[in-house]
């Protein structure tokens, strides 16, 4: 019995210690303190001048010297923008070439007629005419197609 006693006298104790420290701690914040530190500070900074001038600093004048002689230093950040070159104009290229409806053979070995500046001569597929290869032979027309840095640029000619 004695010994349940001494247990609730300390249990009553504890929470009394527990309450005391909680009042102790709502009264007295211990933030309270930095804070008007910090308060302070601001105070003794905001009356004074900040000399911010990267230029007076020894260190800085190196520090930029350094950054300065490394033209490069943006590259692995900020890749060049792409340029693509306009499209070559095939319609220009072609001046003068005049597919016409004669042809020779059949199949993949035909041949067709075409005006080239006048003169006429037979072309089959992967012929060159004026710098442009013959890739594809229909009925209704001839398609050229130019390859350059790549891509692959095609115009079908009709044939008369």
């Amino acid at each position: 019995m004695i010994n349940k006693q001494y247990a609730y006298t300390a249990g009553w104790i504890a929470l009394a210690a527990m309450a005391v420290f909680f009042v102790v701690g709502l009264v007295r914040d211990p933030t309270q303190a930095a804070r008007k530190e910090i308060e302070r500070q601001l105070a003794e900074v905001a009356n004074g001048e900040i000399d911010l001038s990267l230029a007076s600093d020894a260190e800085s004048a190196e520090w930029q010297r350094g950054i300065s002689g490394r033209p490069n230093i943006w590259g692995p950040l900020v890749p060049p923008q792409k340029v693509e070159a306009p499209p070559p104009s095939l319609q220009d290229m072609l001046k003068g070439v005049e597919p016409t409806r004669n042809k020779i053979g059949s199949g993949a070995a035909m041949k067709v007629q075409i005006r080239v500046d006048g003169k006429k001569e037979y072309y089959g597929v992967g012929d060159q005419v004026k710098g442009c290869a013959i890739k594809e032979i229909t009925d209704a027309h001839v398609l050229f197609t130019l390859v350059k840095d790549g891509k692959t640029y095609g115009i079908p000619l009709p044939r008369r």
